[in-house]
């Protein structure tokens, strides 16, 4: 299997709480779970 690497970079427009990133990581997971989406970007 090959292997990739991507860099990316972007900037917030808006602040987030503790918990709209709870939300987001909730909604990220089963995305990511109904995709078969495995990989991560830091």
């Amino acid at each position: 299997m090959p292997v990739f690497q991507l860099i990316y970079r972007s900037r917030a427009n808006r602040y987030f709480t503790d918990d709209d990133l709870i939300e987001l990581l909730k909604q990220c997971r089963s995305n990511n779970a109904e995709q078969n989406i495995t990989g991560l970007l830091l």
